[in-house]
């Protein structure tokens, strides 16, 4: 089973029974489990009474003369079940002899038919992901356990039917899906429950459907599974309809259903994927919003999802606050730190805290190198002390930083640092080194580290790179090429290049390309250096202290931080910003109104039950303002895109008209986990592309939204209900079943819950 786990972490909906369901593979080790799976005479067992009874666990006129016999078929069906477990399974056909004959017996109890649906949900997504193909075969075994369970001759359960659904909407039609779903709504008794209603949304999701059909099935499950004081506690329900929501656009209902989702289940480990979906499908600066969220309840995010955040993070906005912030709420939260995590972080800290290119010494230079060369020791230092490597490799985009921003200052602080560790220099490190000096314009050093090159590691001197780094320094290329060619000694080189450079011929060719990064501050006079520097000192200072504790429980509640909401909005803001007392009365009315009671928080972060779930509605109420102001500035913003990168990473975006070095208009990194978002996305802009060009009547009739106004008012949620008046406040929320009223939502219920 252990090979299902690098699947199953990539999987979402339906899969996640494979997780909480993987004990079952460990129940058909012996023979002696076997045999105890077998009832032992007809006495034992009660026989299905009805046709349609698909969730009785029973077997049918077994005779004791044919128990071994039966034993030994089903061992051998269990184990070609089990043999399909490796990561490329093998077609499992269910017309075999060996299961029509133990099915017609009986002996076919509901943890087989489990265990044999889940081999095809995994069969299924391991086709997609390799693209080998077609699946018939798999469609056709998913066809034959369907008919034996509408006919009574398997049993079945939410977890056989979301199997099922699953295979269905990996390898088969909308109309197969569709009829498999009619056929349990009516029929299925016991095997639809509310996590069924949730898996079937979500694969309706990642069809295309309309987000009104989904919507609806979300409201048909909580009537048919809502008790007034027990609202329906289903992660699946959740997960479905929240992945509907954002998929489709609907933002705003997707962050409210969230806020619910945080009071109910604080520390679930399903939360995984419903954070996950909104970090990759939402912008960067809502992305940590979420992360803090998540640290703060003690369950930080995987490593790549931190990666990106803090990737996205740099791209977009060059907020190396943030980024620290946000990367000591993680070490604080105990997450994977790392060298790599550390490096990355430096690299941002060597690229905002610069003011421009820097190629001689001076003043300049010794603020730079200091500046630059205590953060770096301070991070190495710290990092070493609590045992995380530094692998060598690392250090090369250092390198490229320092060269691409043509900073004299960080590049010898950088070196001086690798000397101090004793890292050994390897063929990349001195051709990444001559690169930074050719853009910094010292040949001196570029043939200096061309010689050691030459004589370290022979066979990684290409001329390519001399005659790069040569051109580079402002020498035509007809000289490069003669220098490099020549078997002049390094002295020679050096006198024959400054005589190329007092008698140039033509116009230096421009630096090689690769490096992206550049100063963030030119230009900018909303902050200074100095500030931009303290700034990052104290959030660095923060970030060295959780990991010098790394491992201990972190206070987040005593640090001001990790409070998302701001105490005060700036001056002539409007609205005028509400204080804190004010916003625990409005908190506590709506708490009051909740029948459902919020999950246990972990008491090592700080916070109090009580506490914690306020703190979280604040960050609810910081992301939808943020939201609205993503919304009004793609709206408003009328820019050309054009696409610099493409690759199997990342996709970067250009906004023209701006700076080109730092203002990005949208990162994504692309990753095969992901792409059922893609496909999903482009059949939901399709049918709205066809939506437009039928309802532009309706359109027009649809009063405009000023999303101005709901911008600001967003900034606090409490002045909005302040302007509807407590009684309005209390009748709506009368009717948001989730929330824990007595009352079940009709028809005209908000459909954003």
């Amino acid at each position: 089973m252990n090979c299902l786990t690098p699947i199953c972490r990539r999987r979402r909906g339906f899969l996640r029974l494979l997780q909480l369901n993987s004990c079952y593979s460990y129940r058909f080790h012996t023979k002696r489990r076997l045999l105890q799976d077998i009832p032992k005479s007809d006495e034992t067992r009660t026989p299905s009474t009805t046709p349609n009874n698909s969730y009785t666990n029973t077997a049918h006129n077994i005779k004791l003369d044919h128990t071994i016999s039966d034993v030994t078929r089903l061992a051998e069906l269990r184990a070609r079940i089990r043999a399909n477990y490796a990561p490329h399974p093998l077609p499992f056909q269910a017309g075999t002899p060996d299961y029509c004959y133990l099915r017609n017996k009986g002996l076919l109890t509901l943890e087989d038919v489990q265990l044999v649906t889940r081999e095809l949900v995994i069969a299924a997504l391991v086709r997609q992901r390799s693209s080998s193909g077609v699946s018939e075969d798999l469609i056709g075994v998913a066809h034959t356990i369907i008919r034996d369970i509408q006919a009574g001759l398997l049993p079945s359960d939410y977890l056989v039917s979301g199997y099922l659904i699953g295979v269905l909407r990996v390898s088969g039609t909308l109309e197969d899906l569709m009829r498999y779903w009619n056929w349990l709504v009516d029929h299925g008794r016991k095997s639809c429950t509310v996590q069924t209603f949730g898996i079937m949304i979500e694969a309706l999701t990642y069809r295309g459907t309309k987000l009104s059909i989904m919507e609806g099935m979300y409201k048909e499950a909580v009537k048919r599974f809502y008790e007034p004081d027990h609202p329906p506690r289903s992660r699946m329900l959740t997960q479905g309809i929240l992945a509907a929501r954002v998929l489709n656009g609907n933002w705003r209902g997707a962050y409210e259903l969230y806020d619910y989702y945080l009071k109910l289940y604080p520390q679930s480990e399903s939360r995984e994927y419903v954070e996950g979906l909104l970090m990759f499908e939402r912008p960067p600066n809502e992305a940590a919003i979420i992360a803090i969220i998540c640290c703060r309840v003690g369950m930080p995010m995987a490593p790549g999802m931190i990666r990106i955040i803090l990737h996205g993070i740099w791209i977009n906005y060059r907020d190396v606050r943030s980024m620290l912030t946000v990367a000591t709420a993680y070490t604080g939260a105990k997450g994977e730190v790392n060298g790599s995590l550390i490096l990355r972080l430096l690299v941002s800290i060597m690229s905002s805290a610069s003011d421009g290119p820097l190629l001689t010494l001076g003043k300049r230079y010794q603020e730079g190198y200091n500046f630059i060369y205590q953060q770096i020791d301070k991070f190495t230092a710290v990092a070493r002390s609590r045992g995380f490597l530094f692998a060598p490799p690392k250090w090369t985009p250092l390198i490229d930083v320092a060269g691409g921003l043509r900073r004299r200052d960080m590049l010898e602080a950088v070196l001086r640092v690798m000397r101090d560790m004793k890292i050994e220099f390897t063929s990349r490190h001195l051709i990444a080194i001559g690169y930074a000096y050719s853009a910094i314009g010292d040949i001196n050093m570029v043939v200096k580290t061309w010689k050691v090159l030459r004589e370290k590691f022979p066979m990684s001197a290409s001329k390519e790179h001399l005659m790069h780094s040569l051109t580079a320094c402002g020498l035509g290329f007809r000289d490069a090429e003669r220098l490099q060619n020549s078997k002049m000694s390094s002295s020679d080189i050096l006198k024959a290049a400054d005589h190329a450079l007092s008698n140039p011929r033509r116009k230096a060719a421009p630096p090689p390309p690769g490096v992206r990064f550049a100063c963030p501050l030119v230009g900018n006079s909303k902050i200074s250096l100095e500030e931009m520097r303290e700034d990052v000192q104290k959030a660095s200072a923060k970030f060295l202290a959780a990991i010098q504790s790394y491992g201990e429980p972190y206070e987040f509640s005593a640090d001001p931080d990790f409070s998302t909401i701001p105490s005060k909005l700036p001056a002539g803001s409007s609205p005028p910003p509400v204080a804190r007392e004010e916003l625990e009365s409005y908190y506590s009315t709506l708490a009051s109104l909740g029948a459902a009671k919020p999950g246990e928080v972990d008491g090592s972060t700080g916070y109090t039950t009580e506490h914690l779930h306020f703190e979280n509605w604040r960050s609810i109420n910081q992301v939808l303002a943020t939201a609205e102001e993503n919304e009004e500035r793609e709206r408003s913003a009328q820019r050309e895109v054009r696409v610099l990168d493409f690759s199997t990473d990342s996709l970067l975006l250009h906004v023209g008209e701006e700076d080109e070095e730092h203002i990005w208009h949208r990162v994504r990194e692309l990753d095969n986990r992901f792409y059922l978002e893609a496909e999903a996305k482009e059949r939901i802009g399709e049918r709205k592309k066809k939506e437009v060009e039928q309802d532009e009547d309706d359109e027009a009739d649809e009063e405009p939204v000023d999303a101005v106004h709901r911008r600001k008012m967003l900034h606090s949620r409490a002045n909005l209900w302040r302007q509807l008046g407590i009684e309005n406040l209390v009748r709506d929320l009368g009717k948001i079943p989730l929330a824990g009223g007595g009352q079940r939502g009709g028809e005209d219920d908000d459909e954003r819950f």
